[in-house]
């Protein structure tokens, strides 16, 4: 089973602000989402700074996935069709040019790390 559970550059993720406050007065900031850029990112990633992204269906909606009875689906540049099915275990299907495999793929880095594995290049869209 593909797992990709560990971060690398271009993954986007929840950035979050206050790991290093430590004025107890200071107002706590708003969380937002950004890309892994380099090395120094992966050790903020180890001091805890950021936090996976949930995939969810609007996600897919917004990348050009479309839903059709239990999967989404799409076809990329490459010609490669993509389908994603989720399942009640969490647990999802994906399938690239008609081969399933399945896979662990709860967050958005996770289909990077896929999609990238299969030679697509897909610029994720939150």
């Amino acid at each position: 089973m593909l797992a990709g559970n560990e971060l690398m550059i271009n993954d986007w993720v929840m950035y979050n602000p206050n790991v290093f406050i430590e004025d107890e007065y200071e107002p706590t900031k708003e969380w937002f989402p950004t890309q892994i850029n380099g090395g120094e990112d992966i050790d903020l990633a180890i001091e805890g700074c950021y936090t996976p992204i949930p995939l969810t269906p609007e996600i897919l909606e917004k990348n050009g996935f479309k839903y059709m009875t239990d999967l989404w689906y799409i076809q990329t540049k490459e010609l490669k069709p993509i389908q994603i099915v989720f399942k009640e275990t969490n647990v999802i299907t994906l399938s690239i040019n008609c081969t399933p495999v399945p896979i662990n793929l709860k967050h958005v880095h996770q289909l990077q790390h896929a999609l990238r594995l299969y030679g697509i290049e897909k610029e994720i869209v939150l």
